[in-house]
């Protein structure tokens, strides 16, 4: 993650929740710097002290090695959830980080008024597709795992960082602005989706004339979780429910 600072300071605090640190390193541009110490003496709380300080002005980046637990079949943080597709069953992976489930599945600064850009690559198994905020910048396969890099994100809140793993097909249409929209949904209930895929375009192009406001990404997706605990979760460019 790469950071300022207001006032010169030599803490770090990151949310975290059921992690498993194993690798921390600070960096002032190319030139790493000595840590202290690394405490997490008080719940969900990851403190990194510098040896020296942070100053105002200037960037720093910290990189952190980590393992986070896929919970299953509590809905939240990153879970799998099961599917039929035919007569196989199969499961998708994906996140529910509101209100503050982020942080079980990557450090950060876990509350709605802070904010950041984010970039993810995903590496999932060959056959499956990853979902993210943004669309797809590259998709790569070697050695039967797919690696899905994506744009970086607008500003948001952590709760809204969305990614999903599958295998569900979709149908797909596109805006007149060009806005890619696709409903993702199991075999068998694909043709349910028709509605929703004649409806999600208009209703955007209503909603941005009503609020003179362009919709700001490239892509919109729904994906359809039959037996999600919660009735409908609206993300960044991405709608589970």
């Amino acid at each position: 993650m790469e950071f300022t600072v207001r006032q010169a300071t030599r803490r770090i605090q990151l949310n975290v929740k059921h992690l498993n640190i194993t690798g921390v390193r600070l960096f002032n541009g190319s030139e790493e710097m000595p840590i202290d110490e690394i405490s997490e003496d008080f719940p969900q709380l990851l403190d990194v002290y510098s040896a020296t300080d942070l100053l105002p002005d200037y960037f720093y980046s910290l990189t952190l090695e980590f393992r986070s637990k896929i919970n299953n079949p509590k809905y939240a943080g990153i879970f799998t959830a099961p599917y039929r597709h035919g007569v196989e069953n199969r499961f998708k992976t994906a996140t529910h980080l509101q209100p503050q489930e982020a942080r079980s599945l990557f450090p950060c600064i876990d509350s709605p008024e802070a904010k950041a850009r984010f970039e993810a690559t995903v590496i999932h198994p060959e056959g499956t597709y990853a979902l993210f905020n943004m669309k797809e910048t590259n998709i790569s396969i070697r050695g039967g795992w797919t690696t899905t890099t994506f744009l970086r994100s607008p500003v948001m809140s952590t709760y809204l960082f969305s990614m999903v793993v599958g295998t569900m097909p979709y149908r797909e249409t596109y805006t007149e602005r060009g806005v890619r929209i696709r409903i993702y949904a199991e075999a068998e209930k694909l043709n349910d989706t028709s509605l929703a895929l004649a409806l999600v375009p208009r209703l955007l192009a209503y909603f941005e004339d009503y609020f003179q406001l362009p919709y700001p990404l490239e892509k919109l997706g729904t994906i359809i979780f039959i037996d999600l605990l919660v009735i409908i979760m609206q993300l960044l460019a991405c709608i589970l429910n």
